[in-house]
């Protein structure tokens, strides 16, 4: 089959990423890296077969920044507690493929038990306790840190995890009552955002 005349077989471009094609491997979760925070040379292969197979842009599993008992600690939460050794041989191995692979990794956050209020969520309809400022603020760093090591890395981009009833879809939530853009995350970009966003995009 002549692939002339297809789109998705043409380059594609995320702002400054510029993509062989528009085929994206999208996000799976990868239990043995994260549980045992040791990159392997399975999902190495993996990876590099991927890129091989001519994927324009690969998607990680969820690399989470935070769980819910490091908001209570006493210690403030840090990305090297959830660093994965090796991380960065999986950016090295679809780079070194050869076909123009990019791979972008996607940050998470674990269960916290909290969320923008006390709405239970419906995928979990236990009631939560309403985060506080200055856990917001917390939250935020611990993915600004991960990002900026993501790059230092060698990842091309980063994708944040804001589905499936996790805490960033929570803020993006309409049945949160609470206008999170205007109220305890107003100081970080334009509250003329839809409600939410502005946690999201801070």
């Amino acid at each position: 089959m002549r692939r002339d005349g297809y789109r998705i077989f043409s380059a594609g471009q995320i702002r400054n990423l510029t993509l062989p094609n528009r085929f994206v491997r999208s996000a799976t979760w990868d239990p043995s890296i994260i549980v045992g925070r040791q990159m392997t040379d399975e999902v190495l292969d993996l990876y590099r077969q991927l890129a091989l197979g001519g994927v324009g842009v690969i998607i990680t599993g969820g690399l989470p920044v935070l769980q819910g008992e490091m908001l209570a600690g006493g210690k403030p939460p840090s990305y090297d507690d959830f660093h994965v050794d090796g991380i960065e041989r999986m950016a090295d191995v679809v780079h070194r493929s050869g076909t123009g692979c990019k791979i972008v990794a996607q940050l998470e956050v674990g269960y916290l038990g909290a969320g923008p209020s006390d709405v239970p969520s419906p995928f979990r309809q236990e009631r939560i306790r309403p985060l506080s400022t200055a856990e917001i603020r917390t939250i935020v760093a611990c993915f600004v840190e991960a990002i900026v090591r993501m790059k230092e890395y060698g990842f091309d981009g980063v994708q944040l995890h804001a589905a499936h009833g996790g805490l960033l879809s929570c803020f993006l939530s309409p049945l949160n009552p609470t206008p999170v853009s205007t109220t305890r995350t107003s100081n970080a970009i334009s509250s003329s955002m839809p409600r939410g966003w502005t946690w999201t995009f801070r």
